[in-house]
């Protein structure tokens, strides 16, 4: 085929085709017809055989009427066509020595096929060696496993125990109190304990007396924790930690005082399971069921919003453990846990206090609890709930970063 300047543009429209020297009267129903192929690269003339097959009628019979294309004889994927309709004249342009160009028209194209996927990621290495080509691992095709050593995800969720263990874990329980040092719970086997759905009375006495032997507690201990639940009948282990850590009780003071805390406490105190007070240590003969100012002393597990966004799940699970010293138990500053037990009485806020005291006022004996809100209805303790989100909120949002923390 000659070569034809690409500033030269003809157009020619079907009327005009009988009028053409070169088309020899014929209209556009006796021209012959062409197929188009958009080939996605160059073409040398060694190569048109490989890639057109001149036999239109054999690729008119694939299974889709879509050519497929392959541009390397190893690559096993290929590129299928878009085939469409079109109406384009073929011309074979001629240039003489003198500069003129003629067009002879050779016929239409009624149909093309044109290759509109991406080929890049399907480019094939040069022939000659090079130590330094390597498959780009986004957009090459791998034939073989890549080592992409994966972390693990901190904050997929553990599968929980089945429901022998749970069983088994809840009968350790009642047996076992786990009150540690921190956020206080420590291995307690004697502790007596109490459940809201419980019918008998709650416990008055306890099976131990300090000094019996099995692990003296310090006089000075024992009176100060009395003291405290002469003043308060009912305490969240971190609460009462934090009012004895005000008198110097700490471990620096006193070798393995967890232990002996959680010994002195026993003495004192049984130790409420579930529903309203759940994990409280409540004096012995006070039934919270049966006292009005017990909805002061109700917990309630509150769970942060924050923790189920995205920008909690970038956190790094040991940041907030590592700033966090001393569990806060007064609400003045956001959550560092996903699900964390407060007693009412302990928040400070305006807003949540004064609820407590119109409870306190409007509360009648006799009046049937609910084994989750307790004296309160369902729709206050929901509202002290929202309370604490848009405090947990506010407060968030006036932190400082940690980059910019200053001592």
């Amino acid at each position: 085929m000659a070569e034809s300047s690409p500033s030269q543009v003809v157009t020619i429209t079907p009327s005009e085709i009988s009028s053409e020297p070169n088309g020899g009267g014929r209209t556009a129903e006796d021209l012959p017809h062409f197929m188009s192929i958009l080939y996605p690269g160059s073409l040398k003339n060694a190569d048109m055989e490989k890639v057109i097959d001149k036999n239109l009628e054999g690729l008119r019979r694939t299974a889709d009427g879509r050519l497929k294309l392959r541009l390397h004889p190893k690559m096993p994927s290929t590129i299928k066509s878009s085939a469409y309709e079109t109406c384009n004249f073929l011309f074979k342009a001629q240039k003489h020595r003198s500069g003129k160009v003629t067009y002879k028209l050779i016929g239409l194209i009624t149909e093309a096929h044109a290759f509109a996927d991406m080929c890049d990621f399907m480019f094939t290495p040069p022939k000659e060696t090079r130590d330094t080509f390597i498959y780009t691992a986004a957009i090459s095709q791998i034939c073989r496993p890549q080592p992409y050593n994966f972390e693990g995800n901190a904050y997929a969720k553990k599968k929980k125990d089945s429901s022998a263990a749970a069983a088994a874990a809840a009968a350790e329980t009642e047996e076992n109190v786990e009150e540690d040092a921190g956020s206080g719970h420590h291995p307690n086997p004697k502790v007596p304990v109490h459940r809201f759905g419980d019918t008998n009375p709650v416990p008055t006495e306890s099976s131990w007396a300090a000094g019996s032997g099995e692990d003296p507690v310090p006089l000075e201990l024992l009176k100060d924790v009395q003291k405290k639940f002469e003043e308060r009948p009912i305490w969240l282990r971190a609460s009462l930690d934090e009012q004895l850590g005000l008198l110097g009780w700490t471990t620096q003071k006193l070798s393995g005082y967890p232990w002996k805390l959680s010994f002195a406490l026993r003495a004192v105190s049984y130790l409420y399971l579930n529903g309203p007070w759940r994990n409280c240590y409540v004096r012995f003969g006070y039934d919270p069921k049966l006292n009005l100012e017990a909805v002061k002393y109700q917990v309630i597990d509150f769970r942060d919003p924050h923790f189920r966004s995205p920008a909690a799940a970038r956190e790094h699970p040991s940041v907030a453990a590592a700033t966090e010293t001393k569990p806060d138990v007064h609400f003045r500053r956001p959550p560092a846990n996903r699900s964390q037990i407060y007693q009412l009485c302990d928040i400070e806020d305006s807003a949540i206090q004064g609820v407590l005291d119109h409870e306190v006022k409007t509360n009648k004996l006799g009046k049937a609890l609910d084994p989750t809100s307790g004296w309160m209805a369902k729709s206050t303790m929901s509202s002290i709930r929202t309370q604490l989100k848009v405090r947990s909120e506010a407060m968030r949002r006036l932190e400082t970063p940690a980059g910019m923390a200053t001592d």
